[in-house]
């Protein structure tokens, strides 16, 4: 089983998905439609209730949904963090 952890709301909440929400998952990793997630999973994980995963996954917010597209907002555990760098003029530095 996979495990997401989830803090977003200062709470941590984790949850514990099957293969089938995993697969669903790492097919919105970038934004797409029901259909294509179904077409995506038709050969290799053809048991997949991929409306119920969505649903499921849509009740604890793990989605973001717009319009008729959906994409994942969990992040893998090996997703490297991300530094802003800024070019400040050297007048505000000093």
């Amino acid at each position: 089983a996979t495990h997401i952890y989830d803090s977003r709301t200062g709470e941590a909440v984790e949850y514990e998905i099957g293969v089938g929400g995993k697969l669903v998952l790492e097919q919105l990793s970038k934004p797409k439609r029901v259909s294509q997630v179904v077409s995506a999973l038709k050969e290799d994980a053809a048991d997949v209730d991929v409306a119920r995963e969505i649903e499921w996954l849509k009740e604890r917010r793990l989605l973001f949904d717009e319009g008729d597209r959906l994409l994942s907002l969990v992040m893998p555990k090996d997703t490297p963090g991300f530094t802003l760098h800024f070019d400040l003029p050297k007048d505000l530095v000093d």
